[in-house]
């Protein structure tokens, strides 16, 4: 019954009622008025550099169809680390890795996507079923189903206010997502390719989002309009990330380049130069002193965000890290496509003792 209305509700655009959360009904709101906001003057370009890398629009296979741990998410206290497995399960550990609930997951198709409620009581997923699923952290109960997407989602985020989630992937558009109530509040569409990463500024004022179009789009939440449109990557934009203070965004891709911009100029502050293959993923200290960045050749790379000086960088044995994650007291940890969740001193470059999860059986 249930995929009879999810199918109902893609092809005759009518509202759909999904589930439950905090006793609230979620609900698919079809007729959305779409945000596609006027060119911003003067958007910035980082320049040229020939780099190893895609072209644009050019979607990469293992973006898709990632084996492993393909996402993980820390909960806002530290206790919890949750992880997306593309063996459709959604995972949560203790993260001092002594215990771990195991969700249903996303019906057999690749879980994809992870992140924490503003409060930590709830999980919400994303998988290559083009759902969202809201969980209770402590009881592994599914409160709901977000459904509107019509192709796979490759990446959500939750606001730090606590007020939206967002979504985006295999298509052009960004839905907007009430935190509280579950519904759909706005959908935004500006770009012409995938929508690999979305980030939320700490505020919750600013979305911005990472493109196969090569490009980067700074969005108003509350008025959906792009306040920036930043380019200089020369093939698709896997990441995007704010720095702690949000003066600050991150971007990385393709063509192997991490560019540092000014998120109220818009302009690029310097780029990160060292990455010689595509950058995967990105994540950035609790007090924004250092990014850590990890690449298609299984290289790790640690800068300093004030400089751009490479602090360190080294090759990780094992599957290809497919994702990033710090913990509020500052331990790293990485999803790797073997299954594993580990955990890492970047002063060091030391693994931790503890491996929370893997690997697992080839």
């Amino acid at each position: 019954m249930k995929n009879r209305l999810n199918s109902l509700a893609r092809h005759r655009a009518r509202p759909l009622l999904t589930g439950l959360l905090a006793g609230v009904v979620f609900a698919l709101l079809a007729d959305l008025p779409q945000a596609a906001a006027a060119p911003v003057p003067g958007a910035a370009s980082a320049g040229a550099r020939h780099t190893p890398g895609g072209k644009a629009g050019v979607h990469r296979r293992h973006r898709a169809r990632v084996k492993g741990i393909t996402a993980l998410a820390i909960s806002p206290d530290g206790r919890f680390v949750g992880g997306a497995d593309g063996d459709s399960s959604v995972r949560v550990w203790n993260s001092a890795g002594d215990g771990q609930h195991a969700f249903a997951g996303h019906s057999g198709s690749p879980a994809t996507a992870v992140a924490f409620s503003a409060d930590g009581k709830r999980l919400i997923s994303a998988g290559r079923d083009s759902n969202l699923r809201v969980w209770d952290v402590n009881t592994g109960a599914e409160l709901g189903i977000l459904s509107g997407h019509e192709h796979p989602v490759r990446t959500i985020v939750t606001s730090p206010a606590g007020n939206f989630i967002a979504s985006a992937g295999e298509e052009t558009r960004i839905m907007i997502w009430n935190a509280d109530t579950g519904k759909l509040t706005a959908i935004f569409n500006r770009h012409t390719g995938f929508v690999n990463d979305l980030a939320a500024s700490p505020d919750g004022r600013l979305l911005a989002s990472a493109g196969a179009d090569a490009q980067v789009l700074v969005w108003d939440v509350a008025s959906g309009a792009v306040v920036n449109t930043l380019s200089g990557h020369a093939g698709q934009v896997n990441r995007v990330l704010f720095s702690p203070d949000g003066n600050s965004l991150f971007s990385a891709g393709d063509d192997a380049r991490i560019i540092q911009w000014d998120v109220h100029s818009g302009k690029p502050v310097r780029e990160l130069i060292g990455h010689q293959a595509p950058v995967n993923a990105l994540a950035i200290s609790p007090d924004g002193s250092a990014l850590v960045s990890a690449d298609d050749d299984n290289r790790l790379f640690v800068w300093n965000t004030a400089t751009g000086a490479m602090i360190r960088s080294q090759t990780v044995s094992g599957g290809t890290i497919n994702t990033l994650a710090f913990s509020p007291e500052g331990r790293l940890f990485t999803g790797d496509e073997d299954g594993r969740v580990q955990q890492w001193n970047i002063r060091t470059g030391n693994r931790l003792k503890t491996s929370i999860a893997g690997p697992r059986p080839r």
